[in-house]
């Protein structure tokens, strides 16, 4: 993995692609991170929808007890590292690629993980959605279930944090999945290079 300070660069066409390859387009920048705020936003809703729903049949009392502050904190702390690891371990030969970057602009206070390389669409779909169902859809259905069986509040509290504030960071991985199934056909090639997209049959 190489880490990289900055923004990703992002020339008008890398060399390695030539006129055979088509360009993922997407939303500008401030429009993207609009719709993915949105989607970002309605997730949790849905999911607080679906747990009050599904506490209307549970047989589990009501607690009483006072909120885990160790639990919010700590499923804080760890879902940002571990949604951006989620990811990681999806991408061919992850252990050992240099085409795993790791990028770092402390001037927006952010950090996150490109990719430069190619692999299949099914597989790249499979990455962006990965930490949405390990840190979201599988918490939730353990949350579903807690409904009806008796376990620590912490834990409750833990998974509750994790699930929602993991479902709010999803937003923009959801809106990237639905435009690449929209453009780009199935059984092709993705290919990124200097922060751009490009897709090959």
């Amino acid at each position: 993995m190489k880490i990289r300070f900055g923004e990703v660069q992002s020339p008008s066409q890398p060399s390695q692609i030539d006129a055979s390859w088509q360009r993922i387009h997407s939303p500008k920048n401030s429009i993207g991170f609009l719709i993915a705020g949105f989607v970002g936003l309605l997730i949790p809703f849905v999911f607080v929808t679906i747990l009050v729903i599904v506490s209307l049949f549970g047989t589990q009392p009501k607690t009483n007890e006072t909120l885990s502050w160790g639990a919010v904190i700590l499923a804080f702390v760890v879902f940002i590292p571990a949604h951006e690891l989620l990811h990681v371990i999806c991408y061919p030969n992850w252990q050992s690629s240099e085409n795993v970057i790791l990028t770092v602009v402390p001037k927006k206070v952010r950090i996150g993980i490109y990719y430069e390389g190619c692999m299949t669409r099914n597989r790249w779909m499979f990455m962006r959605l990965f930490p949405f169902v390990v840190m979201s859809l599988l918490p939730l259905l353990a949350l579903s279930l807690f409904q009806f069986v008796s376990v620590s509040y912490a834990l409750n509290v833990f998974l509750q944090v994790l699930m929602l504030a993991n479902g709010i960071g999803s937003g923009g991985d959801l809106i990237a999945v639905l435009i690449v199934k929209r453009q780009v056909p199935p059984q092709s090639q993705i290919c990124f290079k200097d922060g751009l997209a490009y897709w090959h049959p």
